[in-house]
């Protein structure tokens, strides 16, 4: 072929392919033949012009996707974790070519003391995505919602290894089904252990309490119909809408407490109806300092099983106590309730403090003491609120 004829794109294409891992002298040799076909097809004037450009656009086309193809082959790993966003990483490589499997490397507690962010071999602003897997493969893996990643991430940052772990025990005791959680970040993969039934992270050596509001947020993977589930999806939504549009502050009465009181007590006193049980499931608050216990109750039984476990008529939390039967039992001295419409709310109590969309909000004293859920246009969950 004629140097100083060969097309513009030849001399670039042979300069970038030559540098790139994979482009090879036949890949070289079949584009000078096709592009002296090329070169040969101009004599034949205007009569073949449209052949002449088909010809260059199909060199150009398969030079361009033998060059892709072989970047994209020569870079693997983390270059592509960092290049190809979460959602698209699987469908894009398979598109393109196969690229082995990375495995996750596995969270070490190396210290039992100090905070466990501390000891974590990623940072947590960089942690993209977060997913739960049932070792037994009963479940489907669960996806933590984008905008619940930082129930997680405030978690792992708060949580002091010292004072959240505990010794494995009978009655605390790490299961074989547990589940194996894997925190997706910018420079790979990492994985830990979460056991449900102990709500705790770590190994079988080592038990670290999470926060009840981890343990809720996985219950949407667990028992997905459940009262715990439905309690943890409305309040997240009702945050969501705070953050958005911020709440209506509507009015600065104050109520009486005693109006709030459900069969006869306030928060303290169901407090101390639970504190009856002294059992349930352990957490570590680590924005107190406290441990605590996630608890329920049903009328039917103080022993919760089957059934009663997933739909408990009263749940503790550790600011909270909430109500999810519309039982009369569970009223208020206004006859609030379970069930009840937003207007028969107006009606029998008045509008509230602040609200939004999901929860209304009335003020006990110094603070928001009394908290309503709303689900389809009625009351699904009540609230008493753990006094500042």
């Amino acid at each position: 072929m004629n140097e100083d004829r060969r097309p513009s794109w030849y001399e670039q294409l042979k300069v970038d392919a030559s540098r790139t891992e994979g482009f090879t002298e036949t890949h070289m040799s079949a584009i000078e033949q096709m592009a002296l076909s090329g070169k040969m097809d101009k004599k034949h004037g205007r009569s073949h012009l449209n052949r002449r450009r088909l010809y260059a656009a199909t060199i150009v086309g398969v030079s361009v996707a033998m060059v892709v193809g072989a970047v994209l082959l020569s870079h693997r790993g983390d270059d592509l974790v960092r290049t190809l966003s979460p959602v698209t990483f699987t469908s894009t490589l398979t598109a393109v070519a196969p690229v082995p499997n990375v495995a996750p490397r596995p969270i070490r507690i190396q210290r039992l003391s100090g905070l466990l962010s501390a000891q974590l071999p990623f940072k947590l602003q960089d942690v993209v995505g977060i997913r739960l897997e049932d070792n037994q493969h009963r479940l489907q893996p669960f996806e933590v919602p984008k905008d619940r990643l930082n129930v997680i991430l405030q978690n792992l940052n708060t949580l002091d290894i010292a004072a959240a772990s505990i010794s494995p025990e009978p009655e605390i005791s790490w299961v074989s089904n547990a589940y194996t959680m894997t925190i997706d970040t910018a420079e790979g993969a990492f994985v830990m252990a979460y056991d449900p039934s102990s709500n705790t992270y770590g190994t079988p050596d080592t038990l670290l309490l999470a926060d009840d509001q981890v343990w809720m947020l996985m219950q949407r993977y667990i028992n997905p119909g459940g009262e715990w589930a439905a309690y943890d999806r409305l309040s997240a939504q009702a945050s969501t809408e705070q953050a958005i549009v911020q709440e209506d502050r509507i009015t600065d009465r104050i109520y009486e407490r005693s109006r709030f009181n459900i069969d006869g007590l306030d928060y303290l006193g169901w407090a101390q109806k639970f504190l009856a049980l002294s059992s349930g499931t352990l957490f570590y608050d680590g924005a107190l300092g406290t441990k605590g216990f996630i608890q329920s109750l049903s009328p039917q039984s103080l022993t919760l099983t089957g059934y009663q476990y997933a739909y408990p008529s009263i749940i503790k939390l550790s600011a909270s106590i909430v109500f999810t039967t519309d039982d009369q039992a569970y009223a208020t001295p206004d006859e609030i309730k379970v069930g009840l419409t937003q207007n028969e709310v107006i009606a029998k109590l008045g509008l509230p403090n602040a609200r939004t969309e999901t929860a209304w909000r009335y003020r006990v004293d110094d603070g928001l003491g009394f908290q309503l859920l709303f689900e389809d246009g009625k009351v699904r969950f009540i609230s008493l609120i753990k006094p500042d």
